[in-house]
């Protein structure tokens, strides 16, 4: 069948995921490459390749003048650097560049990126037609100066849209010094890349500037108009004492045009900012840290509060969705997020899963019902408190999701029409270990018009909650995506709440406006009693 395309000019996308390929049909994929004229992107993710492979393909990409490969996908295969430099080399007489490039997971190390870097700045294709680039869960790819041919790339007017650099240890906030042309012009007025950018002018390495822009520097003057998705997930903050971001931190998210999706869960701050400065509340600055059940707790520094205040500067967002998960914001966190929340109204999906905030939800959960522009808001693995607390801190959510505002706009609009644009639309606490207590948010479902999907699963509800949650499915007019592990799953011992859960099926049948929760066969058998 692979050999097949060699000479069918009708298919144009090869796609082969988590698929482990053998070395006869690998072989038929080099063959079909050396002869189409057709095929235009090329998949092989997890497919168990390994360097000898990526070399030859090097080379039949040399061979086949009649190439139009203009997207390539090799993550999840242990590539390393020799299969890497050859690839390299024939990238950079591709005539049109690539629009794709994903090589996450590939072992590459910062020598390969320094080459890759290299070609991008050598083929000046690539400026204007590179897209989408994937190079995540490489540790250490960006640890050192060999990035700073990537650096170089990404500060010039280029036309990305899509950036995936997560797990690659890169210092978010590292002032760098590269080899190469440095970038004219004041770091605060931006030079505007338009969508089909310039062809650069490519500078060959000659000696290291002086005063670069680290990464988001590099992207506020190279692609700040048009990039919509930015993944800087389990990377860090440089080890240094600053109380200040660079301008360029602050600039990025004040000025950018079209992002739609920033991640950077669990970015993790230094203990050196975190031991100094503070930030400044109700006119004094505060201590640098303070004892918290034991452990030392840093004040949340620059970065977060320089991202918040680039946000509430940006007028050009709408609906963003920001992923601030297990950043280990604690109580410095939800304090900012209290001050400063309020000004952002570009924000539509915040997460802030598994950041410590414990009791601070007390204040923090009425901070954000101030927010209107807040649609979709991800809470769970924050409720480490005592039971009192937690009462308090669900019943500040139930308040939350039964705002007036949402409610009066409900009931004009009426429950068949499109939810109100003002209004949390859904809701997560998932692995909150709420137990018997979730019944406060189930009681809280059957009246609510607004919520269209709420995510109760891994608190273990048990028995008197699948009960409450059947009832409130009966009522409710709005859900179209409901709460399901935590009833749908179970443990492997024949379990009580089997009983319950054609109740809670059945609950979603009478209403039209809810979609059915997926019903996890594999899952409910462990559940049934053996003969």
């Amino acid at each position: 069948m692979v050999a097949a395309l060699a000479y069918n000019q009708w298919f144009t996308k090869l796609y082969c995921k988590d698929l482990r390929l053998g070395s006869e049909v690998l072989e038929q994929v080099l063959h079909t490459l050396s002869k189409s004229g057709s095929l235009e992107e090329l998949v092989l993710d997890n497919a168990g390749l390994k360097t000898d492979f990526v070399q030859k393909l090097a080379g039949v990409f040399g061979e086949n003048g009649s190439c139009v490969l203009h997207a390539l996908t090799l993550s999840h295969n242990p590539i390393e650097d020799k299969g890497f430099l050859s690839l390299s080399q024939q990238l950079l007489c591709f005539p049109t560049g690539l629009t794709k490039l994903c090589l996450a997971k590939t072992a590459i190390s910062p020598r390969g990126l320094q080459a890759l870097g290299q070609t991008f700045g050598a083929n000046p294709a690539f400026a204007s037609s590179l897209r989408y680039l994937d190079l995540s869960k490489n540790p250490g790819l960006l640890a050192t100066d060999e990035a700073n041919a990537l650096y170089s790339f990404l500060a010039q007017p280029n036309a990305l849209v899509h950036l995936d650099l997560s797990g690659t240890d890169c210092a978010i906030d590292l002032v760098r010094s590269w080899w190469g042309k440095p970038i004219q012009g004041d770091l605060g007025k931006p030079q505007w890349a338009s969508v089909s950018p310039p062809i650069p002018e490519y500078t060959a390495p000659l000696r290291p500037t002086t005063s670069p822009p680290q990464l988001l520097g590099a992207l506020l003057h190279g692609c700040c108009s048009h990039l919509t998705y930015l993944n800087l997930a389990r990377n860090s903050c440089s080890h240094r004492k600053s109380r200040e971001a660079p301008p360029a931190f602050k600039q990025f998210f004040s000025s950018s045009y079209t992002l739609s999706h920033v991640n950077l869960s669990a970015t993790k701050l230094p203990l050196e900012a975190l031991r100094s400065g503070g930030c400044r509340v109700g006119g004094a600055i505060q201590g640098s840290h303070r004892e918290r059940g034991g452990v030392k707790e840093g004040l949340l520094t620059f970065p977060n509060r320089a991202l918040l205040q680039g946000l509430s500067l940006n007028s050009h967002l709408s609906d963003l969705h920001l992923d601030l998960s297990s950043c280990e914001l604690r109580s410095a966190g939800a304090q900012a997020l209290q001050e400063q929340l309020g000004a952002v109204t570009c924000v539509g999906s915040l997460d802030l899963s598994d950041n410590g905030f414990d009791s601070d939800l007390l204040t923090l959960v009425p901070a954000l019902g101030k927010n209107k522009s807040l649609k979709h808001l991800f809470l769970g693995k924050n409720f480490n408190v005592k039971a009192k607390t937690l009462e308090e801190i669900l019943h500040k959510l139930v308040q939350l999701i039964q705002e007036e505002d949402c409610l009066e706009e409900a009931s004009r609009t009426g429950p068949n029409t499109t939810l109100p644009t003002q209004s949390l639309q859904s809701l997560s606490v998932a692995d909150s270990r709420l137990k018997l207590r979730t019944s406060i948010l189930i009681n809280a479902l059957g009246s609510n018009t607004c919520l269209a999907k709420v995510d109760l699963s891994g608190n273990g509800m048990e028995d008197i909650g699948a009960k409450m949650l059947s009832k409130a499915l009966q009522i409710n007019s709005s859900l179209r995506w409901g709460p399901h592990r935590d009833y749908l799953t179970w443990s492997p011992s024949p379990s009580p709440y089997i009983h319950n859960l054609p109740a809670c099926l059945d609950a979603l049948d009478p209403s039209f406006q809810k979609t059915p929760s997926p019903r996890t066969i594999s899952n409910q058998k462990d559940c049934v009693p053996g003969p």
